[in-house]
């Protein structure tokens, strides 16, 4: 009984949760009974189960086994109200019951959980954030915490605008996306910079920091920096930073964008008017050969076939065969 007094302590609490181990002989942690520090009981239908009181040596010695390569293993998923463990979800946005956080209902916790785009609705972790002590607010009220990658980009993004001579009032609204992708063999993260259309649909992107600082009516001081031509939507007008020039430059960009779009949707309606003509003078084509009647010989016709070929003056009818 060598680890008898720390079977003792673990042994107090009893787990709601039955197991069905088949063959981990219920000493691993796919075990619910083991992983939460009990016995298994009447009610778990395990086989060749180890987890029991007469054999708590065996037991004890897979337990230090266990914590030496998880020093967390055994600590309460939940502690009180707070988060003990914290999870790991990939592709469930911590929607799933398999999430500790959403199967206690919990918010899920920077300091232990590393999710990926959480949704929790009781509390997720955010991946934008708004630039330090500017007073810019999320695109979203609740989300999860940002990681450090996108706070760095988000004062990048705050160091460049106050360089081109802006401040960083002007970036209201504006958030940090990013964007996971596999290339080859390798995993990479893009971040685009955000900002919600004030004319509805998806956000805008913007690819660089240049394209911020035109977008914001800025010079891009940085030599060597060349902006691809941008046009979009007027930008976001801030309440201290208002002035006529600003406001006429806004209505100016919202015309041409609604004469481009309208220019573009009478193309497609041209377009299409263009293809039902094509395809109704097709089918009128087919329906006039179908429809095309051939004569059909009678006595009268076939009497003046011979009438020219016997006539006077016509071949003999041996050399017709020749």
């Amino acid at each position: 009984m060598e680890y008898a007094s720390d079977i003792d302590v673990y042994a107090v609490s009893v787990t709601t949760k039955p197991c069905f181990c088949k063959n981990t002989k219920c000493l691993k942690l796919y075990c619910e009974c083991f992983a939460a520090n009990t016995f298994c009981g009447d009610s778990c239908s395990c086989l060749d189960c180890k987890n029991l009181w007469s054999n708590v040596d065996e037991r004890s010695k897979a337990m230090e086994r266990v914590k030496e390569q998880n020093p967390k293993a055994f600590r309460a998923k939940v502690e009180g109200v707070k988060q003990g463990k914290g999870c790991h979800c990939k592709n469930s946005k911590c929607l799933k019951k398999y999430c500790e956080c959403f199967q206690n209902s919990l918010p899920c916790d920077d300091a232990y959980c590393s999710c990926v785009m959480c949704e929790n609705p009781v509390g997720a972790r955010d991946h934008y954030v708004p630039a330090p002590g500017s007073g810019i607010l999320p695109h979203k009220k609740h989300g999860p915490k940002p990681s450090k990658e996108v706070i760095a980009a988000m004062n990048g993004l705050v160091e460049y605008v106050t360089s081109c001579g802006g401040s960083a009032a002007i970036l209201t609204g504006f958030y940090v996306k990013a964007h996971h992708r596999v290339r080859g063999n390798k995993n990479t993260t893009d971040y685009y910079f955000m900002f919600p259309n004030p004319l509805g649909g998806s956000d805008i992107k913007f690819r660089s920091r240049p394209e911020v600082a035109r977008y914001l009516g800025l010079k891009n001081t940085s030599p060597g920096l060349k902006t691809p031509p941008y046009e979009t939507i007027p930008p976001l007008i801030n309440d201290n930073v208002n002035n006529d020039s600003s406001i006429m430059r806004a209505s100016q960009i919202g015309n041409r964008m609604h004469e481009k779009e309208k220019k573009r949707r009478q193309k497609i309606v041209a377009m299409e008017k263009r293809e039902e003509k094509k395809a109704s003078r097709v089918e009128n084509q087919g329906e006039s050969i179908y429809n095309l009647k051939l004569p059909v010989p009678t006595s009268s016709m076939a009497s003046s076939v011979e009438s020219d070929i016997f006539a006077p003056g016509a071949p003999p009818k041996e050399n017709m065969r020749k």
